[in-house]
């Protein structure tokens, strides 16, 4: 009993270095860094196209399309993934404020074992904890939000975070690479003598990787509930943020704290849910209905096991039921992998900090507009154009663009335009490309008929994206203050359009999140540009260990 009291402990404490409570009650959750926008405009969003019933198909990554489609025509009452076989173990995040970076490599793990016949796959927490604060390379910058909690070893810092962080690095082709690879170095043991839970980690500093897989998409849910098990059941485990903040949290086994929107602590996986789970289990507070989300959180597998008729505590599995009710619910979004991408192509971007904002094409200031944080659905036209120009480095195919889409079913075309001058961003169209998107956030989009530019040639990347009912329609980065400080303007190569015509650059204010991604011919050479996605083989040098020493309560 005494192992089972101090395994729960040690769980509970895993999550944060704080001390228990005087009350008795497990470590506060804080892992969560405030995501740059604020996706609760999608809460009643129209998601019909993605729920298209028995016309809508679920299509591996893996095979051709013909082989491998799946009709789902209705969602069950219940179902997990763990049953499926497309839900890796647990892992642990110790006291290290990486939840954000443990729920989405359990995104992306489980979406790599259901599309691509990965099987068992433990992807790098690590990576993503390390270009949080650190560099990559000067046009790889970290970003720059810093905690109370944030945990360092010999001048190496990762941090709190949340899923666009995340997302930002697999854009831009920095992972994700294996646990083996660039291990979470982690230690804890009970020093009964002074009466402390000492932590200790050696962090050490990578240099190289070569990622499993290419990124294919973000896609962002909002809270509607079929969309998210549509997206459990086609994409894998979603991520989400919740406000856990609470002395018992890691104790529960069925959570529902208020069905108000909350402060957000805590990053976790949806994994599955259960329409009839029974109201009356739920703790601290009791919903109106029934109903939970089948959740896995990344403190081990000793947490959330409830309590007893007696009221003692229940060993736990790690997983927990959360109402659907709970409000604080947010920032909803699940990873979609695909490895038949060449993950050593380069990528040209202005934005290798991600979406940090959202603006419209024809608002205030000469037609720019944007939003910081609000949930306002308002703004200008749901319609807009924007380009960036990009001088080729070298020959090469460019076979793919990336960008951001603000609302399920948002109409694009996207162009590869030759450019002549330093003027509009418009030429001779090279390839295009043109769709419907069935959910928002990030997407990457293959051209059929690659365009082919030369060392040292101008061509633009141009987007055309009608975003319906979000007048905000054009995602763009800049130097967000305990966010994105380190992202630097590109003046005279960022542009949008209220008309496709009529160009105004971004100048100063930032750069429009458009990608493109170049197969590169291997012999030629020529000027430099932007980023790229350099393939960093990993170098695992221990540095100094870092200790936490933490109170245990008698």
């Amino acid at each position: 009993m005494k192992r089972l009291i101090i395994t729960l402990l040690l769980a509970a404490l895993a999550l944060c270095p704080q001390p228990l409570e005087a009350g008795g009650g497990a470590a506060r959750v804080r892992g969560v860094a405030s995501a740059p926008v604020d996706m609760s405009y999608l809460d009643g969003a129209d998601f019909s196209l993605f729920l298209g019933g028995a016309e809508h198909k679920a299509v591996s990554l893996a095979a051709p399309a013909s082989d491998a489609e799946e009709e789902i025509s209705t969602l069950p009452p219940s179902y997990d993934l763990r049953e499926k076989g497309w839900n890796p173990p647990l892992r642990d995040q110790g006291n290290s404020p990486l939840c954000w970076a443990f729920a989405s490599a359990a995104s992306i793990e489980s979406n790599l074992a259901l599309h691509n016949g990965y099987g068992e796959t433990d992807v790098s927490e690590y990576l993503f904890g390390y270009m949080s604060l650190q560099d990559v390379s000067g046009d790889k910058p970290s970003f720059t939000w810093t905690s109370e909690i944030d945990v360092s070893s010999d001048g190496i810092t990762v941090s709190q975070g949340t899923y666009s962080m995340a997302a930002a690095f697999l854009a831009r082709g920095d992972g994700p690479v294996s646990e083996a690879s660039a291990p979470l170095n982690m230690d804890v043991y009970a020093d009964y003598e002074a009466d402390e839970y000492v932590y200790t980690y050696s962090f050490y500093r990578p240099s190289n990787f070569t990622p499993l897989a290419g990124l294919r998409a973000v896609y962002s849910l909002g809270a509607d509930r079929d969309a998210i098990k549509r997206a459990i059941m086609e994409y894998g485990a979603v991520y989400c943020e919740l406000d856990a903040d609470d002395d018992y949290f890691l104790y529960y086994d069925a959570y529902f704290k208020s069905e108000e929107r909350g402060k957000l602590t805590h990053a976790v996986a949806i994994v599955g849910w259960d329409d009839t789970y029974n109201k009356d289990n739920f703790k601290p507070k009791q919903p109106g209905s029934n109903g939970a989300w089948i959740v896995r959180d990344s403190a081990g597998s000793d947490v959330h096991g409830g309590f007893d008729g007696n009221g003692y505590l229940m060993p736990g599995d790690g997983y927990f039921y959360l109402s659907y009710e709970e409000g604080s619910l947010a920032n909803i979004a699940v990873y979609v992998m695909d490895p038949r991408i060449n993950t050593n192509e380069y990528i040209y971007e202005y934005d290798p900090c991600g979406r940090v904002g959202m603006m419209s094409a024809d608002g205030e200031d000469g037609g720019y507009s944007q939003i910081e944080g609000s949930a306002s659905s308002s703004g200008g036209a749901t319609r807009a154009w924007g380009a960036n120009v990009y001088t080729a480095r070298r020959g090469a195919e460019i076979t793919a663009a990336g960008f951001y889409a603000a609302s399920p079913g948002s109409e694009y075309k996207i162009t590869i335009e030759a450019v002549a001058g330093d003027g509009a961003p418009r030429g001779e169209v090279l390839a295009s490309a043109e769709g419907t998107l069935e959910l928002p956030g990030y997407s990457r989009i293959d051209f059929q008929t690659p365009a082919r530019v030369e060392a040292g040639e101008k061509f633009s990347v141009v987007l055309e994206i009608n975003s319906p009912g979000y007048g905000w329609p054009l995602a763009y980065e800049y130097a967000m203050e305990n966010y994105s400080e380190k992202a630097a303007p590109n003046p005279g190569k960022s542009f949008y359009s209220a008309d496709g015509e009529n160009w105004t650059s971004m100048g100063e204010r930032g750069d429009l999140c458009i990608k493109a991604f170049a197969a590169e011919d291997p012999a030629s050479s020529g000027g430099g540009c932007s980023g790229g996605a350099g393939a960093w083989a990993l170098l695992t040098v221990p540095f100094a260990v870092v200790l936490f020493r933490i109170r245990r309560k008698k």
